[in-house]
């Protein structure tokens, strides 16, 4: 069995309560202007980077726990046995509170979560005395599968089917059974303008998917790297650029871009770490060496702490890209931190072995889920019996006051009554030697598996969302019209590209657009926003159609349509794109990407074409893939991998 490394309980546990921090609208400056103090509580109030810390510690314990397990639908079944019942628990206290609005109040969402806990753990628990060979628990994973796969399905193509303006239109009951399954079982990036229940779930759904590719996708990479060590570097270098471009790709396609795949170096830097740890070779002795100094631990609390308080300051009015690259610089020190925690009495490990820290860090998981709902439930329970006025200083720490106590008991309580049959449960799954695993896993079929795999999810996502009836097409803009990322500002500058149409029937011109600086202000109507001005001209630059719309509405619509007349004459003419912004404060600013993804043509097909000729519809969004640069680096990599693997195999 594995060494439990406690301090890695505890950093998790400090990442549980930062993000708590960072949702309990707890405000230091009502208090006081002291800028160390103001700085300490930033460094503490940090979400989205905590969140970060977490996919760390998720990549690092995947690499170093579970790279024997021999199975890999035990390995998923493990998986989702630890993510989803303690989800399934909040889920189904949220959906219990829709249909029931009237006990929608603080008392009646504690009371119906309750409820649900202690019977979801006297099933679980009545399960397991019963099913001693697993069958029970088999035939439930397997129809969650289902019901996932169902649920995926049903929003994609459904869906769109009952969607008028951003609106789903549906009955009320049916509108509620529909957020509750899609919610469950993580299909909100697969929908159109569509949030969960809470907007912190977002962060389930990269969990879940590393979690599936881990042993199709990681463990055939660490195998090949081990064998031959010098691929390491040009095989982190090549993932970093995949998921990047995996982050500009998703951006086309329904909400997909919620899942943030750039924020997946937290898990890749973390499986690094695990891997060298779990190995313990020459590089691992080195290594603890040097971060056994006290001298480098401080260094590191330093930069830790240099990387937390610049999360809010960096990300504000910050491109995707620049995102990415603040949380990949992120994930490496969070690595170096987990490196030092590993060790045993440096001073690191000292600072996260503290027992409250490590207190939160057992409850992490659930604290994580539940706080929103609890804070919230806090709040009114607060605002409802306290019997006089206080001022905003005193409400806001009373908020605070009642909201942690609260938020940690129900999160003790979840851990105890659900995750804690987890981990009472788990050991009864054994592990077989690694090299039986490997002699297994790597067959040539399963490389062939995985292979069409990582084909199937790369022309899934790179073909985009785009309607059945739409034949796309890729434009490569003028090199005059690019910046080194691809992005050009629209305030108090008009951007004007050339093109070529493809096809009759011209309909559609998307773009990748985004919101930066304090345009955020705009878009949620806290001042007049600007006017985004739309025009399509001529080959000899005469206007053909015109538009307006207010550039709010770029607001969970980075892929910007702009529909013109249908131009049935439009195959092989030359046209211009002209976009501008208006009337916009001068601290707004949208931002247009211009690079070979960033526009995009669209033509009409009529049904009786598209029922003639399907082949039309399926031969032009694989030829759209292939049309990306970036598409084909992932199917080339994926390529060389497997040939890779079978070559191994070989010898």
């Amino acid at each position: 069995m594995k060494q439990r490394l406690t301090a890695l309980d505890g950093l998790r546990g400090f990442a549980a309560f930062s993000v708590f921090l960072s949702h309990s609208n707890f405000d230091i400056k009502l208090f006081s202007s002291f800028p160390v103090l103001v700085y300490l509580f930033k460094f503490l109030q940090v979400g989205p980077n905590s969140v970060q810390i977490l996919f760390v510690l998720c990549g690092f314990l995947m690499a170093y726990l579970y790279s024997e397990i021999p199975d890999i639908k035990i390995f998923y079944q493990k998986r989702y046995t630890r993510i989803f019942p303690v989800f399934a628990v909040i889920c189904l206290g949220l959906f219990s509170m829709s249909l029931f609005r009237q006990y929608n109040t603080w008392f009646g969402r504690l009371i119906s979560l309750a409820l649900i806990a202690l019977l979801y753990s006297g099933l679980w628990t009545l399960i397991r005395k019963l099913d001693k060979s697993y069958r029970i628990g088999k035939i439930i994973f397997w129809f969650f599968i289902l019901l996932q796969i169902g649920t995926l399905l049903f929003d994609i193509y459904i869906i769109p089917h009952f969607t008028s303006y951003s609106e789903i239109i549906m009955p009320p009951l049916a509108k509620n059974v529909f957020t509750f399954l899609t919610n469950l079982t993580l299909s909100t990036p697969f929908i159109k303008n569509f949030s969960g229940y809470y907007g912190h779930f977002w962060s389930l759904a990269p969990e879940v998917l590393f979690y599936l590719l881990f042993p199709l996708v990681v463990l055939p990479l660490l195998f090949l790297t081990k064998k031959k060590s010098s691929l390491g570097p040009i095989v982190l270098l090549v993932i970093i650029k995949i998921l990047f471009d995996l982050d500009k790709a998703s951006f086309a396609f329904n909400s997909l871009s919620g899942v943030h795949f750039g924020r997946g170096t937290g898990f890749l830097f973390g499986v690094l770490v695990g891997h060298i740890y779990q190995n313990k070779g020459y590089l691992w002795k080195k290594i603890e060496k040097i971060f056994s100094l006290p001298f480098v631990n401080i260094l590191l609390l330093l930069a830790f702490i240099f990387i937390q308080i610049s999360d809010d300051l960096i990300r504000h009015g910050a491109s995707y890209q620049m995102q990415n690259w603040y949380y990949l610089v992120s994930s490496f020190v969070i690595a170096l931190l987990i490196f030092a925690a590993i060790i045993p009495k440096t001073l690191v490990c000292r600072i996260f072995s503290h027992k409250i820290l490590i207190f939160y860090g057992l409850i992490s998981y659930s604290l994580y889920l539940i706080h929103p709902m609890v804070i919230e439930s806090a709040v009114q329970m607060f605002d409802k019996l306290m019997p006089f006025t206080l001022s905003q200083q005193l409400v806001n720490l009373g908020h605070l006051l009642i909201s942690l106590p609260l938020s940690t008991a129900v999160a003790f309580g979840l851990y105890y009554l659900i995750e804690r049959l987890y981990f009472t449960g788990k050991v009864k799954i054994k592990a077989i030697p690694i090299s039986k695993l490997q002699n297994k896993t790597y067959s040539k079929s399963s490389i062939v598996l995985g292979f069409l795999i990582v084909c199937f999810l790369t022309f899934f996502i790179y073909s985009g969302s785009y309607a059945p009836s739409l034949l796309v097409y890729r434009h490569k803009t003028s090199d005059n019209f690019l910046k080194f990322n691809g992005e050009q500002t629209l305030l108090n500058n008009k951007i004007q590209i050339p093109f070529q149409a493809k096809e009759a029937n011209l309909a559609i011109i998307y773009f990748t657009m985004r919101y930066s600086k304090d345009a955020y202000q705009t878009a949620h109507y806290k001042k007049e926003p600007a006017t985004l001005v739309f025009r399509l001209l001529d080959s000899e630059k005469k206007l053909i159609f015109e538009s307006k719309r207010s550039a709010y509405d770029i607001e969970g619509e980075p892929h910007f349509p702009f529909a013109t007349p249908l131009l049935s004459d439009s195959a092989g003419k030359h046209y211009y794109v002209q976009l501008e912004l208006l009337h916009g404060d001068k601290n707004d600013q949208v931002l247009a990407n211009l690079s070979h993804s960033g526009m995009v043509s669209a033509y009409k097909i009529t049904k009786n074409e598209l029922i003639k000729k399907p082949y039309m519809y399926v031969l032009n969004r694989f030829f759209f893939v292939l049309q990306n640069p970036d598409a084909l680096f992932v199917l080339a990599f994926a390529g060389l991998v497997s040939f890779a693997l079978i070559v191994v195999k070989k010898t």
